[in-house]
């Protein structure tokens, strides 16, 4: 939690970071910011193994099941 709301701010700031990308260990769920170029972020929830991750800057385009793969959620307590 202390990169997600304390120190996203300092990695906004920086000029040449294009994505910012928090994974969820718990249950399949990344948090993504973007900007093309300016100085607008946009702001984006991918939920579930269905999803897809794309991060244009660096050309790749990534599902959410291969960043969970062998990740077993079976057990685990919601949140």
């Amino acid at each position: 939690n202390f990169d997600r709301f304390r120190k996203i701010e300092e990695y906004r700031s920086m000029s040449s970071l294009r994505h910012i990308v928090f994974i969820e260990p718990g249950h399949p769920r990344i948090l993504i910011w973007s900007r093309s170029g300016g100085a607008e972020w946009t702001e984006a929830v991918l939920d579930g193994l269905e999803a897809q991750v794309t991060l244009s800057a660096i050309g790749i385009d990534l599902p959410l099941a291969e960043i969970y793969d062998q990740i077993d959620f079976a057990g685990q307590a919601s949140g």
